[in-house]
């Protein structure tokens, strides 16, 4: 064999080799990339099934503390007398532990979710401040209230209707705050149910 064929024999070898050689070292640098892909996917979904099961077990014991404020303040409405300090403080401790365990578990909740019971706990202090004023409210003290010139701080700082006030019976008054207290609850069991029927359609 003459030089010149004996030097394309060997170029060609050479770029036959490499080839081979570069093949080898894509293909596994391929398979490293997928294998790592397949982890990171993995990883991410393990990840996110794991904060979302977080999420519905926050808000159902976040509904669950919350039926226990409610039912709590609900009773004490419903016997229309003043709050001993004892059911004071232990109606604070209920709406204090529902507020506590949601500061401390609200990195797995939605912002909206967040925003919304946030809220709801806003809603919850301006319904036992009013509980507190007008749970044992007489006809004569309506009368009154209806026509200070007050009534409208009043509405405007717990956000309540012009005409909130405009009642003949005291016992509206705790029907009023019966309902308020009661959408709220509904508020947060709406939440609950649409991130619980949204793991049942995934599952």
């Amino acid at each position: 064999m003459d030089t010149i064929g004996l030097i394309i024999l060997t170029a060609f070898i050479n770029i036959v080799v490499t080839s081979i050689v570069s093949n080898m070292i894509f293909l596994r640098y391929q398979k490293k990339i997928e294998n790592s892909f397949a982890t990171l996917l993995f990883e991410h979904q393990t990840k996110f099934v794991r904060n979302y099961e977080k999420s519905v077990e926050t808000l159902e014991m976040l509904n669950k503390k919350y039926v226990i404020f409610s039912d709590t303040l609900n009773n004490l409405i419903s016997k229309q007398v003043l709050l001993t300090d004892k059911e004071g403080e232990d109606l604070a401790n209920k709406l204090n532990d529902f507020w506590n365990y949601f500061r401390a578990n609200r990195l797995f909740l939605p912002e909206n979710y967040i925003d919304a019971i946030w809220k709801i706990h806003d809603k919850a202090i301006k319904i036992v401040s009013l509980s507190y004023l007008f749970v044992r409210i007489t006809p004569v003290e309506i009368n009154l209230i209806s026509k200070s010139p007050l009534i409208h701080l009043i509405t405007q700082h717990f956000e309540l209707p012009d005409d909130w006030f405009d009642l003949k019976e005291p016992k509206l008054i705790q029907e009023k705050l019966l309902l308020m207290l009661n959408e709220e609850s509904l508020a947060l069991e709406k939440l609950y149910r649409l991130i619980a029927e949204v793991k049942q359609q995934n599952s």
